[in-house]
């Protein structure tokens, strides 16, 4: 009937059968939930046990819930409550007691287990979660030669452990929320209170609250609900598995959102200069992260521009460079079936076959995969004058100078826009490179990250930035200065603002 409201979820009463029957609907029916019954020394009263196989610790669950109830005796009789109860008879924390079916399914389904005593209402939550986990080890996809080793794992609770041991003061802020409709998978915000700015924490909260899907499986889909229906390859939040790359991020005003499940933190806003900066620079002498950045910017420039600009020299435009050049490229090439545009082609796709065999194969196949595909079969089409050595020459080191790029995502996804620049050159030669070129600066400038310009401190020109930190890095004493691209709260590293608070307060 219209105006009508829906009948009311029925709680747990006192009676045990009726609970067991209750839990029974809520939890439905599968394999691995066992239902123990047993009965309290106290008074030989009948009692249930719910949990998951593989989710709950058996050893937690013996001997600090059914030992105890087994054995033990309370202080003072009788107890108010599952509550009061537990507390004089249990080893093991209590999480909470409920009356809710349905909150007692979601509790199991994450590794606790679920006490039923008959006389009383609702059910006791026990913290009685363990599983296999992996171990606490060194990065795989941002490995370093200097620096930390410890890398986040798929343990929420493990992960953010990892950043507080970097950040112990009183101002970093840890919020808890669930994603999923059916997953109900839990994730962490954080941030330090008075860095970062409150709009930003706002924005990143209010759009995890406002997740509608299933199941959230791994930080990256969560970061395509946050980041929104935006079609671009450049990731707008970044992803990482190191801790400290993630207390940097916090100290420079930013937040970071941790999700169970998945070995990697998102941290926002992210802007294109963070994606190719290394956390192994800032282990460095400056002089040194010059020259290793430096190298960076040389193999990001090679990666990009080379192949278009090899189509473009070789189909439109030899008159750019020297004549001997131009020459010898001719006669390079006299007798291949291709063009030149079709060399390249061909070998790009080629190159990003054999990335993928690598990732996909094992380590010891990989391997032998790539120096057959990467070696043996460009060798023998050349020898076969299919394609010519100079285009095999510029494939190659386009390649490796993907590789030299911070992260394995970033590297990706500017080998996939250098695609737009090598059609470009293809059909209108240099003057197409240039357009295309120029189109996708004007296009990056145009996207922001969480209101922060994509392409800052460049566009907006913030010069104390790039005077602070970009190719040059100031050595760590004389970064005095937070960024201002993320608009901290507190522009200032040193404490002297705190320091001056103190001395007006006659405190020190």
């Amino acid at each position: 009937m219209p105006g009508s409201r829906a009948a009311p979820r029925p709680l747990l009463p006192p009676e045990l059968a009726e609970s067991r029957r209750l839990v029974q609907e809520a939890m439905g029916t599968s394999d691995d939930i066992h239902y123990l019954p047993l009965r309290l020394r106290w008074r030989n009263t009948p009692a249930l046990v719910v949990y998951l196989d593989g989710l709950t610790s058996t050893d937690s669950l013996h001997g600090d819930v059914l030992e105890p109830l087994r054995r033990n005796l309370p202080s003072r009789e009788p107890p108010g409550d599952l509550a009061d109860l537990a507390a004089q008879l249990l080893n093991t924390g209590v999480a909470l007691v409920t009356r809710d079916p349905a909150r007692v399914r979601e509790e199991v389904c994450r590794g606790k287990s679920a006490l039923l005593v008959d006389g009383y209402s609702g059910a006791l939550i026990l913290d009685t979660q363990g599983w296999e986990e992996r171990p606490v080890q060194s990065p795989p996809s941002e490995t370093l030669l200097k620096g930390p080793r410890d890398g986040f794992v798929e343990n929420v609770t493990t992960n953010v452990a990892m950043v507080r041991r970097r950040l112990g003061g009183p101002g970093l802020v840890v919020r808890h929320f669930r994603v999923g409709r059916r997953g109900r998978t839990r994730v962490a915000v954080l941030y330090i209170q008075d860095l970062a700015p409150r709009r930003l924490v706002q924005e990143i909260i209010g759009r995890i609250r406002s997740v509608e899907y299933d199941a959230v499986l791994d930080s990256f889909q969560l970061r395509e609900l946050l980041a929104g229906p935006v079609l671009s390859p450049f990731p707008r939040i970044e992803g990482t598995e190191r801790p400290d790359k993630v207390a940097a991020a916090l100290l420079s005003g930013k937040v970071a959102v941790i999700m169970d499940t998945s070995p990697f933190a998102l941290v926002a806003p992210s802007t294109l200069i963070d994606s190719i900066l290394a956390p192994d620079d800032y282990y460095s002498t400056p002089l040194l992260t010059l020259f290793v950045r430096l190298v960076r910017l040389a193999g990001w420039m090679v990666m990009v521009l080379a192949p278009p600009l090899y189509i473009a020299i070789e189909m439109y435009n030899p008159d750019i460079v020297r004549t001997e050049l131009a020459l010898y490229l001719a006669q390079e090439r006299s007798g291949i079936p291709l063009t030149a545009a079709m060399e390249v082609y061909f070998l790009e796709v080629v190159m990003e076959m054999i990335y993928e065999a690598t990732i996909r194969l094992p380590a010891k196949v990989s391997a032998t995969a790539t120096v057959v595909g990467g070696v043996i079969v460009g060798q023998a089409a050349v020898q076969a004058r299919f394609i010519s050595g100079t285009a095999l020459v510029v494939a190659a080191i386009s390649a490796i100078g993907s590789f030299t790029l911070p992260g394995p995502e970033i590297g990706q996804t500017w080998r996939a826009t250098k695609w737009v620049l090598m059609v470009a050159a293809s059909f209108f030669g240099v003057y197409g490179l240039f357009a295309a070129g120029f189109a996708l600066v004007v296009w990056l400038a145009s996207q922001d990250s969480f209101g922060t310009p994509y392409l800052a401190p460049l566009a907006p020109f913030i010069f104390q930035d790039l005077k602070r930190d970009s190719l040059w890095r100031k050595p760590v004493g004389e970064m005095k200065g937070r960024p201002r691209t993320y608009r901290a709260q507190d522009p200032d590293r040193t404490g002297r603002r705190q320091n001056r608070k103190y001395q007006n307060q006659g405190e020190r």
